[in-house]
């Protein structure tokens, strides 16, 4: 009887689908405040793809369109049955296969709804595994956007303007010791909302922060970068729906009685991490160890957490001769945005064309330095510059130069 029982609890229904049903809303949104990230037909400026194998290019419009519209009615329907296994599994699989022809499109709220749609799938159905994988992995968020703003780049640059966004807090800016104090009290809310004593307190002072934020950045702040509207409001109510003061349903299998063992809290118990399953923990250790490597510059920025940082590499291209492409799908476009300048900002260009910043890494700058060399008359006078930084020192910023023979003789 109890064999027969697991069986049919594997294929139940999922518990816990608030996040879930969260996740498909936000990303919807996401997508409708970003259509020319998903649809490429919809770019005005034809920002290229970049496919994690292969060149940059731009694909017709046509198959752009029914990607992104397959994309947008999965998530709809997910955000309808959010319970529904082979739903779930179906808008995972095609969010996965377009970061795949668009890195992109593998922002950071993408990954986060990513994650938690994996998390969600874990085949064993554990209302509280899978509750507790998603405190953790929200907490994960927090702590490293935190630790990552504990540089001169934030709470000199960025955090001021932030303050900027209203008159009353523009003074504010001046002192960029509240700005590391921000980066410490965001650090705080990981261990404040896992551990049980202060969770109520923190959850709500965590709404709070969000909608901080969501003011600075509405038409009525900065209206900037309307993508990220709907990623505080998303988390706003992650952190309501998933930190709650309730007990959770009666589990599926006999694992109730591990429950009281398994309680997150700042020390995690072994015995938890082994219940959790190989699913959650790759999602856990893509959460919380990847930003960990991103120190080295092993792991991407994008996927790292870091949240209005201002510590991402920035690439510009700049050419000698007038920016005058030979471009098969409009040549027009390209001198349209560039205004004949000699030097081009993929990031400003992202954010024009895509709505979205560029996905920042040495490979897809010079994916886009060899496909912006191939639009050239006379590529000889041009070249690539990428900018880096160290996080903690603004005199260590270097800037690498590659020209376009070097970047036309690359694979």
């Amino acid at each position: 009887m109890n064999v027969v029982r697991s069986k049919l609890c594997a294929f139940a229904p999922l518990r816990d689908t608030p996040a879930v049903r969260i996740a498909a809303l936000a990303l919807l949104a996401g997508m409708l405040c970003a259509w020319p990230l998903w649809d490429v037909g919809e770019r005005p400026f034809q920002f290229p793809l970049l496919p994690l194998l292969g060149s940059a290019h731009f694909a017709a419009p046509v198959p752009g369109h029914w990607q992104a519209l397959t994309l947008a009615a999965l998530a709809a329907l997910l955000a309808i049955w959010p319970s529904h296994r082979w739903l779930l599994a179906l808008t995972l699989a095609a969010l996965t296969l377009l970061c795949l022809l668009d890195l992109n499109r593998l922002q950071p709220w993408v990954w986060l709804y990513g994650l938690i749609f994996v998390a969600a799938l874990q085949t064993l159905n554990n209302q509280h595994l899978t509750l507790q994988s998603l405190r953790l992995l929200l907490t994960a968020v927090y702590f490293w956007s935190g630790f990552h703003k504990l540089t001169p780049y934030f709470a000199e640059d960025n955090f001021s303007w932030f303050c900027e966004a209203f008159a009353l807090t523009k003074p504010l800016g001046q002192y960029p010791t509240l700005g590391y104090a921000v980066a410490l009290l965001e650090m705080s809310f990981a261990a404040g909302l896992l551990w049980p004593r202060t969770r109520l307190f923190f959850r709500n002072l965590v709404i709070g922060f969000h909608g901080v934020i969501l003011i600075a950045l509405s038409p009525w702040g900065h209206d900037w970068n309307a993508v990220v509207w709907p990623w505080n409001l998303a988390m706003a109510a992650l952190v309501w729906v998933v930190f709650a003061q309730k007990k959770p349903s009666k589990p599926c299998h006999s694992e109730r009685s591990e429950e009281s063992a398994t309680e997150v809290s700042p020390v995690f118990p072994l015995r938890f991490l082994a219940a959790l399953g190989m699913t959650r923990l790759i999602v856990l250790a893509l959460a919380w160890l990847g930003p960990l490597l991103n120190i080295w510059g092993i792991w991407p920025h994008a996927l790292s957490w870091q949240l209005y940082t201002n510590t991402q590499p920035e690439a510009t291209f700049y050419t000698e001769q007038r920016m005058v492409f030979q471009h098969p799908n409009g040549p027009e476009v390209w001198p349209e945005f560039t205004k004949g300048e000699p030097e081009l900002f993929l990031d400003d260009w992202a954010m024009r064309d895509l709505r979205v910043p560029i996905f920042a890494s040495e490979r897809t700058f010079r994916q886009m330095g060899k496909y912006l060399c191939g639009c050239l008359p006379q590529p000889d006078s041009a070249a690539l510059y990428i900018l880096t930084v160290n996080r903690w020192d603004k005199a260590a910023e270097r800037d690498q130069k590659i020209p376009c023979r070097e970047l036309r003789m690359e694979n």
